[in-house]
């Protein structure tokens, strides 16, 4: 586990803590990921620390020769050991579809902000862009892409409208191996209904609403475990919460969105549906 600009009075009892479960807990220094022009940086619930994955392997265990990176904001659901094991070809980066993947093709604003996007940094989207949340490699194929995606993302911070993941797609194109969704399902799969497709491994909550904040469909049980751990850990880890206002906001945005997709978009629902199926299908693993 790896932390990065957090108080130290917390790092050390989350050190203390994961050493009865044989986790090794490292910190990294912010300076050299936060030496750029930050107005630049394009504001979203994303924080600046997304670039501290281009320098991990700086404390990372020396032993290991393999690196599985896995964002601060998943949960594993299912057995992983299929892609511990799994070995992608020398020079290569294995990553699961991003959902800009299937945006590239939509008629309307979406769509046409995703085609810009994808010219901007470089990008084919018919040959695949993937999330950088679950991302696996040899540790020097991981060092060298991530010292280029770093360069690349400093001379076009303003092109990387997803920061990290958009220097690492422009970088990487064709050196990438397309992971099963199984492996990053990112939240807005599960508003497709994906999960009856293919049974998730490792939930990966992307976007703004996470699910320690609130307890809502379709992750309340994830909620109660978050509480338990953080019970358990006996630790006050700061975890934004919803309002009660908001919870009940959040759940009705979510059940018209929902709403809307089996109703007004359901030929761009079963569009999204066909494409999943066969990325499931395509996939190296």
């Amino acid at each position: 586990m790896v932390l990065t600009n957090v108080r130290h009075s917390l790092s050390q009892k989350l050190k203390e803590f994961f050493a009865t479960y044989q986790i090794h807990v490292s910190e990294l220094d912010i300076t050299p990921y936060t030496n750029f022009d930050v107005k630049k940086f394009n504001k979203t619930h994303v924080p600046t620390s997304c670039l501290a994955r281009f320098f991990m392997t700086a404390c990372s265990p020396g032993d290991y020769d393999r690196i599985l990176y896995l964002d601060g904001d998943t949960w594993i659901t299912g057995d992983v050991k299929p892609l511990i094991d799994y070995v992608p070809p020398p020079g290569t980066l294995a990553a699961a579809e991003g959902l800009c993947y299937f945006h590239r093709n939509d008629m309307g604003p979406t769509g046409d902000w995703t085609r810009k996007y994808f010219d901007g940094i470089g990008i084919s989207g018919d040959d695949g862009y993937f999330n950088s949340g679950v991302l696996l490699a040899d540790k020097s194929t991981w060092q060298k892409m991530a010292d280029e995606a770093f360069r690349y993302f400093l001379e076009n911070i303003e092109l990387c409208k997803y920061h990290d993941e958009s220097a690492l797609n422009a970088v990487a194109q064709k050196r990438r191996i397309r992971l099963s969704p199984k492996w990053n399902f990112v939240t807005s799969y599960w508003d497709w209904d994906a999960q009856k497709i293919i049974e998730p491994s490792i939930l990966h909550f992307a976007g703004g609403f996470k699910p320690w904040t609130a307890r809502l469909p379709p992750f309340e049980k994830i909620f109660d475990k978050y509480n338990h751990l953080e019970r358990e850990i006996n630790l006050d880890l700061s975890r934004k919460r919803l309002d009660d206002h908001s919870v009940i906001e959040e759940g009705r945005n979510r059940r018209r969105y929902k709403t809307k997709l089996n109703t007004i978009f359901l030929q761009r629902l079963l569009q999204r549906r066909k494409q999943f199926r066969n990325i499931c299908k395509i996939s190296a693993l």
